[in-house]
């Protein structure tokens, strides 16, 4: 653990309780400096414990941090967000650039889908939020050329989507999959389990996530810090037996998966941290909720964020970007 002391004090790089490659790794590129001590006594908000700006990453000098300027209200605003399984932790600058699920949503929500007559899936007061994710697509998904996709708030998964693209019947499952689960006439959640025809039903998800962005080829930023974050995470959480198992078809209540994202914006306030939370009371039609964290620094900020945020719920104020869902 890095020591907590009662005054911002710069260290030279710590003995890490970690694995000796987790110490490794972490020394080498997220030097860190500690604190003021906790001040854990507000159940529901963190207060504010680092107005000296302390527990920053020693990164070089050519990575341009914000660490001045407000983060609340920094979150890019939208209503869903569908999540695409790639396995892979980097991606064109552009995710459509790449193809499959991300390419046929942005041309169907964009101007092509105007000229191919989509203009109900255009809806000013809807906004979409579209990543690519580390997440490995199901089986039966790559056997069938298709995709796999989580949507949040929403605690849904697809394992199975067909693409569009693989279709030689003029059929465009895209196009029928944003408007059965994107959009605000889409059918409460308890009901989209059958709502589309798909080769797997949807399943409800009930672990918890946490959505690193590291979309170097984006902004090094992101791309630098990510990886050793996503390091911290998952080290973090099988120390306390909370790591989700890594099958996408599995779904355990009280696990964490933790997976890589691309460009979700702000790359100035890396590191970017998504927590998506699953209903507390199973009630699927309220959904879930999403809580954004900016400069996340180090192994004390993915401490904080496992036990006050996954664990009790908690908004840990300093490094709050915003919120979605209830």
């Amino acid at each position: 653990m890095l020591s907590v002391r009662s005054a911002c004090i710069a260290q030279r790089p710590p003995r890490l309780t970690f694995q000796s490659k987790t110490s490794f790794l972490y020394r080498a590129a997220a030097l860190s400096v500690s604190c003021s001590a906790r001040n854990d006594s507000n159940p529901q908000i963190i207060q504010n414990q680092r107005k000296c700006g302390c527990s920053e990453l020693l990164i070089p000098g050519n990575l341009d941090i914000d660490r001045e300027a407000p983060l609340n209200g920094t979150m890019a605003a939208y209503n869903r967000h569908l999540l695409i399984s790639t396995g892979k932790s980097d991606w064109s600058s552009k995710i459509e650039f790449e193809g499959g699920l991300a390419a046929e949503v942005k041309g169907a929500l964009g101007r092509a889908g105007l000229n191919k007559g989509y203009d109900d899936l255009r809806d000013p007061n809807n906004i979409i939020l579209t990543t690519n994710s580390s997440y490995k697509p199901s089986s039966i998904s790559l056997a069938q050329n298709g995709a796999s996709a989580y949507i949040f708030p929403q605690n849904l998964y697809l394992p199975a989507i067909p693409l569009s693209s693989a279709l030689h019947n003029g059929a465009s499952p895209t196009v029928e999959l944003i408007r059965t689960y994107l959009l605000p006439t889409s059918p409460l959640p308890s009901k989209l389990i059958q709502a589309l025809d798909l080769p797997l039903p949807p399943r409800k998800v009930h672990e918890t996530h946490i959505l690193i962005c590291t979309h170097k080829s984006r902004d090094s930023r992101c791309g630098i810090i990510g990886p050793i974050l996503h390091m911290l995470f998952t080290n973090y959480l099988s120390s306390r037996n909370l790591l989700h198992p890594k099958d996408p078809d599995a779904s355990v209540r009280g696990k964490v998966r933790v997976g890589n994202i691309s460009h979700v914006g702000g790359h100035k306030y890396a590191g970017n941290v998504i927590v998506y939370l699953p209903p507390d009371d199973d009630n699927w039609d309220r959904g879930g909720k999403g809580i954004w964290y900016g400069r996340v620094g180090g192994e004390r900020d993915v401490e904080r964020i496992v036990d006050q945020t996954v664990l009790r719920g908690n908004i840990i104020e300093e490094l709050f970007r915003g919120r979605v869902g209830h």
